[in-house]
This record gives structure tokens, sequence and C-alpha cells, in this order.
């Protein structure tokens, strides 16, 4: 959507629902406040790239 790359660690596959409630949104910020997505992103997408991994997990940690 906002012309990166696409090779396999920039792209996620998600079901039209989610996909669509995402939207432009980044896949960090959408799994944010999203427990159960988050959790099955984290399981299943194994090919993803590190950086974005841990982005996502990075963006449920309390603030010090």
């Amino acid at each position: 959507m906002r012309g990166g790359d696409q090779s396999e660690g920039n792209l996620v596959t998600a079901c039209r629902a989610c996909n669509t409630a995402k939207g432009s949104v980044p896949a960090w910020a959408y799994l944010a406040d999203r427990p159960l997505e988050r959790a099955k992103f984290l399981r299943h997408a194994t090919a993803v790239w590190p950086r974005l991994r841990r982005a996502v997990e990075e963006a449920v940690k309390p603030s010090r």
C-alpha cells in the first residue's frame, strides 16, 4: 500500500476481514491492541522479517 518491496519478509497474508480492518496501518500498530490476532501472527508468521516480529512484540510492552 505504501510502496514497500514485495519480498517474502515484507508480505504477510491475512484474511479479508483482518486485511480490511488493518487498512494502511502498519502491522505492529494494528496488532498492538489486538491480543488474539497478535498471538496468531507471532505463532504463524514465521517467515516475516525479524524487525517486523520485534516491532509487533515491542508495541505491547509497557512504557518505562
